[in-house]
């Protein structure tokens, strides 16, 4: 997916509290690839974008609502896993920057 005239850039789902984080963990089929800590977790996204960004390239966070991503989970046949938060995150992306995506 690329917006506009931008040739580098990263959809990154982004976990905005504790408990938010918690709940897409616990649920995950892939639970162990998430840090334990939410504190953990941010520490290194934020590590993550800054060297993204040192090389050029501009990161879009997308704020993760659990009911929403359940209910396009539901609706797309898909299971909470690495796959499905960044095709959702992509998708929310493409619906606030008002491009169609499936």
């Amino acid at each position: 997916m690329r917006f506009g005239l931008l040739d580098d850039y990263a959809v990154v789902p982004w976990y905005t509290s504790e408990e938010s984080y918690q709940q897409f963990r616990m649920s995950a089929v892939d639970c162990d690839d998430f840090f334990d800590r939410f504190d953990h977790w941010i520490d290194a996204a934020m590590a993550h974008e800054r060297a993204a960004e040192l090389r050029g390239v501009v990161i879009f966070r997308v704020r993760m609502s659990f009911p929403d991503f359940q209910a396009w989970c539901h609706t797309h046949g898909r299971v909470n896993d690495n796959q499905s938060r960044s095709a959702f995150a992509e998708y929310r992306a493409a619906q606030l920057m008002s491009w169609k995506s499936d």
